[in-house]
């Protein structure tokens, strides 16, 4: 299933799509790594999804912000 949506991910054309795609397999590798006794996967899962929400946070921001300033 994680592989497959990563695959899928790696089609999309907008940024943001991409990143909700990539930060939805977070919690599958996740159990896997519970699943498997990996603390490090475990620690780097953690890292992955905390910097992937940061990032779309950021970029949802930016583009609210863009979409209320653009006079167009």
């Amino acid at each position: 299933i994680v592989l497959s949506t990563i695959n899928l991910s790696s089609y999309q054309t907008s940024n943001n799509t991409k990143k909700k795609y990539l930060v939805a397999c977070v919690p599958f590798w996740v159990v896997h790594n519970i699943l498997v006794a990996s603390v490090p996967g475990l620690v780097s899962d953690a890292l992955s999804m905390s910097s992937g929400l940061l990032m779309l946070v950021r970029t949802v921001r930016e583009e609210r912000i863009l979409a209320a300033t653009d006079p167009a």
